[in-house]
């Protein structure tokens, strides 16, 4: 796979996920698509900027400079450096927890996710996992259950 190619293949397969999600984000009626219709088009509008990033162009480079910045002592990054099964790794993070979401729901799924994420990808202690995973979970559920009344997707499997 080309250098341009291999840069741009992770954003570009986000942007058409994103694009699917927010699709069916519609779907819902129109109570139950707010937060999901909302997380699509920031998915969308990230994944467009994302792609301008990595296009290697001067307006591209220009976009990256200004989200990413530039750490002191840092050394030049080379694309090529990285190795298809860590890109290949990165994208399943964000794929696998839709998937699980569409079958089991927010509520379930989040504690898992941000656990397993915390301590397999993140490699920190199972306990610094297991109080980020409360954290999460307990905020998505006071923010959206609680406070603004909204029925958390309970996926296909435990939908009422």
């Amino acid at each position: 796979m080309s250098g341009s190619m291999f840069r741009l293949a992770p954003p570009l397969f986000i942007l058409v996920f994103g694009i699917i999600f927010l699709t069916w984000s519609y779907s819902y009626d129109e109570s139950a698509q707010q937060v999901p219709v909302l997380v699509g088009w920031s998915l969308v509008v990230l994944c467009v900027l994302d792609v301008i990033a990595s296009s290697g162009t001067k307006i591209g480079d220009g976009v990256k400079a200004f989200f990413t910045g530039t750490i002191v002592g840092e050394g030049s990054f080379d694309l090529s450096s990285q190795p298809l099964p860590k890109v290949l790794v990165a994208m399943a993070w964000p794929i696998a927890f839709v998937t699980c979401v569409y079958f089991f729901g927010f509520v379930l799924v989040i504690p898992f996710y941000v656990f397993l994420f915390v301590t397999l990808q993140g490699k920190k202690p199972v306990k610094t996992g297991a109080i980020a995973a409360v954290i999460a979970t307990a905020f998505t559920w006071i923010v959206f259950e609680l406070l603004m009344n909204y029925d958390v997707y309970q996926g296909i499997i435990f939908a009422e």
